[in-house]
């Protein structure tokens, strides 16, 4: 039997989260049901490679991209930014299908001219959060299919809940330095807090220079890395997701929680978007809009062990059953073999 080919074009490399979570993760289980994956990024990840060699990375895999669409392929998956509407077309008119995934309202400063072009274009179109549904089914054809929302997937078996709770009650974080600013508004309570209670701040990826100021309060920051990142998530007690209300925030996907949830976390989080539907307020986590909602929810979980553990055990089980990789990416398969049916895939 022959195997399917698909392209993923993803819009960075493996350290751009949301390629990495909405893209890459999802490859052992594509070449487990079947599908001959090739895999090529816009651009490369930067480390080590300066501005020149990002650059160079690019027009590289620019000319990668190129070459690869001059081949036929069975189904295209392009994450955000990873191929243009010119490119889609090109696989199109050699019998590929298209699914075109994004994350965030990214279409919001960034052209939203870009991002409809490609949901027009797509044949199936998969977004992180029911508010992004909006705007494909403003630009999307009456006739074609609807999107399909899909969770960003966190593995489970990856992330996993500590074998006990750290000495020390840990309030933490974890993101990347462009989202550090969220925790401005928090910084304050964090402040106040710590003149009547002893806690922690575990910061996981944050920009130390882009930090708020919080005298008096014990905040250790370290470095995002994909090999520790299970082990600083079980550093901690209970992870935070502080949002403003606003048009971006409210497309965001959650996914900080999930990370809390896999790792047996309760989540306390702004009532903003996704986060609103995903922590239940009293079940697997807890929702706090103001100051004084954030003070008495941390005080609150600082004041009841049994709470954070009944809050973090639920959910872990909400991890497991509805935002985990292979819970998901089963229903990303499913998009696909929607997509086989109509006989543009062949097997």
């Amino acid at each position: 039997m022959i195997r399917p080919r698909l392209l993923l074009l993803t819009d960075g490399g493996f350290r751009h989260a949301s390629s990495r979570t909405r893209g890459l993760g999802y490859v052992p289980l594509l070449d487990a049901s079947g599908y001959d994956v090739t895999w090529i990024p816009r651009r490369p990840d930067g480390g080590m490679l300066g501005a020149l060699g990002v650059a160079v990375g690019k027009r590289w895999n620019a000319l990668r991209r190129t070459r690869a669409l001059r081949r036929r392929w069975d189904a295209v998956l392009v994450q955000r930014f990873g191929a243009s509407t010119d490119e889609v077309r090109r696989a199109q008119a050699l019998g590929a299908k298209v699914v075109y995934d994004f994350d965030d309202a990214i279409f919001i400063g960034m052209g939203e001219d870009e991002v409809a072009g490609m949901v027009r274009l797509a044949d199936a179109v998969v977004v992180s959060t029911p508010a992004l549904v909006p705007f494909v089914r403003k630009h999307r054809a009456p006739e074609a299919a609807p999107a399909v929302v899909l969770p960003t997937p966190v593995e489970t078996d990856r992330i996993t809940p500590a074998a006990s709770t750290p000495e020390t009650f840990t309030v933490g974080w974890i993101g990347s330095s462009w989202t550090t600013k969220y925790l401005a508004p928090l910084a304050p309570v964090l402040v106040e807090l710590a003149k009547t209670h002893r806690f922690a701040v575990r910061l996981v990826g944050a920009d130390p220079k882009a930090l708020p100021p919080m005298p008096g309060v014990d905040v250790t920051v370290v470095p995002w890395r994909f090999e520790t990142e299970a082990d600083e998530l079980r550093r901690m007690t209970v992870g935070v997701m502080p949002l403003p209300d606003d048009a971006w925030a409210a497309g965001k996907g959650a996914y900080k929680i999930y990370q809390y949830f896999a790792a047996g976390l309760p989540a306390v989080a702004s009532p903003v978007g996704l986060n609103a539907e995903v922590v239940r307020d009293g079940e697997n986590g807890l929702l706090a809009a103001a100051p004084e909602a954030w003070t008495s929810a941390l005080v609150r979980m600082m004041g009841d062990s049994a709470l954070v553990h009944r809050l973090g055990a639920q959910g872990r089980a909400d991890a497991e059953a509805r935002y985990d990789r292979r819970v998901v990416g089963a229903q990303l398969l499913g998009v696909l073999a929607a997509l086989e049916t109509s006989g543009r895939i062949d097997r």
